[in-house]
């Protein structure tokens, strides 16, 4: 399988820490099966995602996916258990997919 490449920068995790925010304040979330499956198998629901947005941050440097060549951002909260995984869709409207609930 050829792995995809981007031209595309990774946001600054601060911005991407934003957009995040943005995306669950405006409901501008789209979800993969993949992270409706984990959300539900670790009895994780959209209030705990919100809580996540409003005091989460992004800690680590972005991921390149090798499959997609898109850019992976993690979501965490330091103490927190909770993680997510996203790509940013639209960084402008503020829109995300939702990849993985760790």
């Amino acid at each position: 399988m050829k792995k995809k490449t981007t031209t595309q920068k990774p946001l600054p995790k601060e911005q991407a820490c934003k957009v995040f925010k943005v995306a669950f304040s405006s409901g501008s979330v789209v979800y993969t099966d993949h992270s409706l499956e984990r959300m539900e198998e670790r009895g994780v629901d959209t209030n705990d995602l919100v809580a996540l947005a409003k005091s989460g941050f992004v800690l680590n440097a972005p991921e390149l996916h090798p499959r997609t060549g898109a850019w992976n951002y993690r979501m965490e909260h330091p103490g927190e258990e909770l993680k997510v995984v996203f790509q940013i869709l639209d960084k402008t409207k503020g829109k995300i997919r939702l990849i993985t609930v760790i």
